[in-house]
């Protein structure tokens, strides 16, 4: 039997305000999509993908197990009948961006913000992905503003919560900048046995250690989950702010960052390579390992350089994803 797995895309918006909605409202309507895809023989993914820098996009991904059941345009019809683009703005509700994300932005999303880009999105056409990449339309003639950041938290001694740091980067100005803060997240905290921040977990003293490369916001954090008190506060700044080090643990988070892709089939499928895609269409598993094995540490600290914001939240009942 043939199989055969396609994308599409389509542009959404410049703001990250019409990606979350959009996020969610696939989410509300997956179940939807799935019962129509097992009527059909197909397995039909939709997300929303993107930065702030250069705008967000539906993609769609179809992966058929007989080809000659359903063709695509036919399946693409179908997408448009969804509306999934409108529900939630049309709604007005107000929205909380997942785990850390939601921790580092200053306030929900409100849906209704974004109702116009999502009625203009939902008149586009879908293209295969690839050439929408490469349209001269594309992603980097969309730009939003930076998204506040969250002010810290004043919090009582004994409180769990997350300690650290964050600063915005331009991380997608380029792929080997992105992976760069790829393999970045590997070397600060990311629980990894050589990170800058394991010692402080192995002390007993934090509970866990984190790093992020917000894609979606351009934003770069790092930091330990514990119970606040001062003094722990300002030794996880301490560490962060003395970075002279970072070569120790680079060549161990290049390997990590490495062995976690080849842990796949051979050529990464779409889905896990699509944000390198929309960094640079005509990228690949070796392209992405090539470029990880050359990451300096001048390249890492580039990432980092530049004015710091405190991160000092609380973690709450929604917890850290």
């Amino acid at each position: 039997m043939t199989h055969s797995l396609n994308a599409y895309a389509r542009y959404l918006g410049a703001s990250y305000h019409t990606k979350l909605v959009a996020s969610t409202g696939f989410a509300i309507e997956r179940p939807l999509l799935d019962a129509w895809s097992a009527s059909q023989d197909l397995i039909v993914t939709r997300t929303a993908i993107g930065n702030v820098n250069i705008g967000f996009h539906e993609l769609v991904q179809i992966f058929h197990a007989n080809p000659h059941w359903i063709s695509d345009a036919e399946v693409l019809d179908y997408m448009t009948t969804l509306p999934s683009l409108r529900t939630l703005a049309d709604l007005n509700v107000v929205l909380h961006p997942p785990g850390v994300l939601g921790m580092v932005l200053h306030s929900p999303i409100e849906s209704g913000m974004t109702r116009a880009e999502l009625e203009e999105a939902s008149e586009r056409e879908y293209m295969p992905y690839r050439d929408f990449l490469r349209h001269d339309g594309g992603l980097d003639d969309h730009r939003a503003s930076p998204l506040p950041l969250a002010h810290p938290d004043d919090l009582a001694e004994g409180v769990p919560c997350l300690m650290g740091l964050m600063w915005r980067t331009r991380a997608t100005e380029s792929l080997d900048r992105y992976v760069a803060a790829r393999v970045a997240e590997i070397a600060f905290g990311s629980d990894d046995h050589h990170s800058v921040l394991r010692p402080l977990r192995d002390s007993g003293e934090v509970y866990s250690t984190i790093s992020r490369y917000l894609f979606d916001i351009d934003v770069f954090i790092v930091g330990v989950i514990g119970t606040y008190s001062p003094s722990k506060y300002f030794r996880v700044l301490k560490v962060l702010h003395n970075l002279d080090n970072i070569g120790a643990v680079l060549d161990h988070a290049k390997a990590t960052f490495s062995s976690r892709l080849r842990m796949s089939d051979s050529h990464i499928p779409l889905h896990r390579i699509g944000t390198y895609l929309t960094l640079d269409p005509d990228t690949n598993d070796d392209a992405i390992l090539g470029l990880a094995n050359q990451v300096s540490s001048d390249q890492i600290l580039e990432i980092v350089m530049g004015r710091s914001f405190p991160l000092l939240k609380k973690v709450d009942g929604h917890g850290i994803q």
